[in-house]
């Protein structure tokens, strides 16, 4: 189970084991299944990630679990293979 350090600066997991880590993610999972964000869930676009997330966006189009990582390197792909394609047509 986590629990939190005296001082509120760090969580660390004592006892239960896998066993209980399991358990705390099949509670969030239930608990997002009730929620109205069930509808929000949502599987990363970047292939080589494929993490599922909640899209919270107000258009509700998010296409990266993070724009730091999976968006900015798919966006990265797609660019050099458009210069590769125009280089290639040249």
């Amino acid at each position: 189970m986590p629990e939190l350090s005296a001082d509120a600066t760090s969580v660390r997991w004592s006892g239960g084991g896998v066993a209980a880590v399991l358990s705390m993610v099949a509670r969030d999972l239930i608990a997002l299944c009730h929620s109205e964000h069930r509808t929000r869930v949502r599987i990363c676009g970047n292939p080589a990630c494929g993490t599922p997330f909640v899209d919270t966006s107000r258009a509700g189009a998010r296409r990266w679990c993070s724009m730091k990582t999976s968006g900015a390197l798919a966006k990265k792909r797609a660019y050099r293979a458009r210069i590769q394609t125009a280089a290639d047509g040249e």
